[in-house]
C-alpha cells in the first residue's frame, strides 16, 4: 500500500516525497482516509516535499481537484506533522494548470484559516 511513496535514505535521516495520489490503488476509495492517515503516521516526520495531484476511484491519476483525494484531510495531515515545505503540482496538462492552481490555492487558504481558528 505504501510502496509508491518515494523515499531517499541519507546517512542522517530518511526524506520522503509525499505523493498521496500514488499510495492508493483501484478499489481502495472506501479506505482513503485510513490509508492517508496511516501513511502520515508512518512517514510524516520525514516529509520534505508534498506533491499535489489527484486520483479517481479507478486508480487513474489526474490533476489536483479532479479526483477523489480528500485535500482537506491531506493538508490537515501535512500541517499535523509540522510540514512547512513546498507543495508541488504535477501530473497535469497545460490546460489544467489554472484550475488546479485555483483549487489548491483555495484549499491552502482554507487550511490556513482553519489553523488560525483553532488557536
Amino acid at each position: 500500500m505504501l510502496t509508491s511513496v518515494a523515499r531517499r535514505d541519507t546517512e542522517t535521516q530518511s526524506e520522503v516525497v509525499m505523493d498521496a495520489a500514488n499510495i492508493f490503488r483501484e478499489g481502495e476509495q472506501p479506505l482513503l482516509d485510513e490509508i492517508l492517515d496511516k501513511a502520515f503516521g508512518l512517514l510524516g516526520e520525514d516529509i520534505v516535499i508534498a506533491h499535489a495531484k489527484d486520483v479517481k476511484s479507478t486508480g487513474e491519476v489526474v490533476a489536483a481537484g479532479r479526483g477523489e483525494l480528500d485535500y482537506d484531510r491531506y493538508l490537515e495531515n501535512l500541517r499535523g506533522v509540522g510540514f512547512e515545505g513546498p507543495v508541488i503540482l504535477h501530473g497535469l496538462g497545460e490546460s489544467e494548470v489554472e484550475g488546479s492552481v485555483a483549487f489548491l490555492s483555495a484549499k491552502l487558504v482554507n487550511a490556513a484559516y482553519s489553523e488560525h481558528r483553532e488557536r
